[in-house]
């Protein structure tokens, strides 16, 4: 699955360190450097609302029906460092989703051979 398959959950599981934490994972295989950065968030941005979406109809409980979750944590898998757009983006969302205890985390595949991004 890919990062502009909106309608789509990546993947999905307990968090083994917190049985009330579901986690929502976001494969996002384009590039920062390479690929248009304003598509590129306008992607993550339609991928995110869906995932808030998809929380707040439960949806989950098809896969999770005897559980409760009391926090969401979507994890998005990143092949590239995101720019500071980015990084500015991350942070506004993660306010925006503070009060539904939801966050929104960022994974780097350790094998990419770019330079992070200055957080200034």
């Amino acid at each position: 699955m890919a990062v502009n398959e909106y309608f789509q959950v990546d993947g999905l599981g307990i968090n083994n360190r917190n049985e009330s934490d579901l986690i929502l994972l976001i494969n996002d295989t384009l590039n920062w450097v390479t690929d248009d950065e304003k598509q590129h968030l306008e992607h993550l941005q339609n991928k995110i609302n869906a995932y808030v979406e998809y929380i707040r109809s439960k949806q989950y409980k098809h896969v999770y029906p005897d559980d409760e979750f009391n926090e969401f944590t979507i994890d998005i898998h990143m092949n590239s460092y995101p720019t500071e757009l980015a990084i500015k983006f991350f942070d506004m969302v993660n306010g925006d989703l503070e009060k539904e205890n939801i966050k929104v985390i960022v994974a780097i595949d350790e094998s990419s051979q770019e330079e992070p991004t200055s957080c200034g």
